[in-house]
């Protein structure tokens, strides 16, 4: 890490602010802010404080844009959302921290390592810093509150996305570079960039290949989207809200699936034929229905691994039929996840807190686990109580807008909407075996939340009438 790394952090709030005033939206600037922000700060470093969670990337992108819109913006942002039972999930998620800090306050003795007990004020740090991540959550949800706000917020990713192609086309060709050469060191290990058969896996600014796939997946389904919303358009004699013929965006998917492609990440191309597939063949109610069929796999996922149901041998067996390499390293997974579920059930309330404590180590003191599954990770960490608020927190939007749609025979679905349904349950199937957990996962989140409180929204309604401009007034 060097200098510019702290510069780059603490000098944030100026860069941030002069992002939000640029655009005479605050939807669009809040949006901009997220995507510069999540994409060319540097990841897996942070400014440690007395007694509060590390200033990091995503922490100081959100609280330099909650500031905005106080200041910056009239805009209405209620604490309240989402409904009783919701609010109680969020206020669970946020303090059970304080509760995982009581229950851990002996320290960990593995050979010479020690790991110490943790006390209350370190309850209080993970608790701010899980409120912090929320932040995104409660934007999308003030901000995107139609169709219409959905499809510039899409637009703004896929143009983001083109734009950090080019990065991830040099890096494919060149190694990670990017990340070493600004901010002085590689944000996970460079082993795994290297991929059989020649070339790299790209990762941007990025956490590791593993998340700048995903973004570029989640590219290529809000490229999808838009197009599919166009078409519909002109079917329907609205070609005139066009304003992009569609088969500009449908160059755009071709483009952007080859980056996915060459970024050598089997899941989320796997997830991507899946989502072409879904996009592309069926109507956005069956997308929507699909979407929820996601979400529960994704949530049941869980309780059949704690009950010993998954079928890891055939999953792995399927893999070596691809590469040996995939199917060692999908073996190496479930064993792992396996040894960290164990250890996770030694405290199955709260879990065993930060600082490494869940983890296995032997009687030299060496860290013998490897933890790449987000499910699993929040359950050790935050035991039972923790991992459900979490989950309810992400799964409740689809399945109430699902129930919705239900509910009401004649309530119009848009494309722009499951599309950003089918972007986050993938996200949520992909915390399985990975951890893409990122600002725009707790921005879908505060997005769908927002489309179920607006109830039945037809977009030939939402899309003709002009949007009521926002009062703002400058932040600078």
């Amino acid at each position: 890490m060097n200098s510019l790394t702290t510069i780059a952090i603490l000098g944030w709030p100026i860069f941030g602010l002069l992002l939000f005033a640029s655009q005479k939206d605050p939807k669009r600037g809040a949006i901009l802010s997220i995507l510069v922000g999540f994409l060319f700060l540097p990841s897996s470093v942070g400014i440690d404080l007395a007694g509060l969670p590390a200033l990091d990337r995503d922490n100081i992108v959100a609280l330099t844009l909650i500031g905005a819109l106080l200041f910056g913006g009239r805009v209405k942002m209620p604490l309240a959302i989402g409904g009783g039972f919701y609010m109680l999930a969020i206020f669970v998620y946020a303090v059970s921290p304080l509760f995982t800090a009581m229950t851990n306050s002996e320290p960990i003795i593995a050979g010479p390592r020690t790991i110490p007990g943790m006390q209350l004020y370190d309850g209080l740090s993970m608790s701010a810093g899980e409120t912090f991540r929320l932040f995104p959550l409660f934007i999308g949800y003030w901000l995107i509150t139609s169709v219409r706000d959905q499809r510039m917020m899409l637009t703004m990713i896929v143009i983001a996305g083109l734009c950090y192609s080019l990065i991830l086309l040099i890096e494919v060709r060149l190694s990670p570079q990017f990340h070493k050469t600004i901010y002085g060191f590689h944000p996970s290990g460079f082993s795994s960039s290297s991929r059989g058969g020649g070339g790299f896996r790209p990762r941007g600014f990025l956490v590791n290949g593993l998340v700048a796939a995903f973004f570029t997946l989640t590219v290529v389904i809000a490229t999808l989207a838009i197009w599919r919303d166009d078409r519909t358009r002109i079917n329907e004699g609205l070609n005139k809200l066009a304003i992009v013929k569609p088969r500009w965006f449908g160059l755009a998917a071709t483009y952007m699936t080859s980056i996915l492609v060459i970024s050598r990440s089997l899941g989320a191309l796997l997830f991507g034929a899946f989502a072409v597939c879904a996009i592309v063949l069926f109507k956005p109610r069956t997308q929507l229905l699909v979407a929820v069929m996601i979400t529960t796999l994704a949530t049941t996922y869980p309780i059949l691994r704690s009950l010993d149901l998954v079928p890891h041998e055939q999953l792995v067996s399927a893999a070596a039929s691809v590469s040996e390499r995939r199917a060692d390293s999908l073996e190496t997974r479930f064993t792992n996840e396996g040894q960290l579920l164990e250890r996770g059930l030694e405290k199955p309330f709260f879990g065993w807190g930060n600082w490494g404590r869940f983890r296995i180590y032997d009687s030299r003191g060496y860290d013998r686990t490897l933890s790449d599954g987000y499910w699993v990770i929040a359950f050790s960490t935050r035991g039972a109580v923790g991992y459900i608020a979490t989950y309810i927190i992400f799964i409740a939007p689809i399945y109430m807008l699902w129930l919705q749609s239900r509910r009401q025979k004649t309530m119009e679905v848009s494309p722009i909407t499951t599309g950003i349904c089918l972007i986050h349950s993938i996200n949520l199937l992909d915390l399985i075996p990975n951890a893409p957990l990122t600002p725009l996962t707790w921005l879908m989140v505060g997005v769908l939340l927002r489309h179920v409180k607006e109830g039945n929204v037809i977009r030939t309604e939402t899309e003709t009438k002009s949007p009521a401009k926002m009062r703002r007034r400058t932040v600078l």
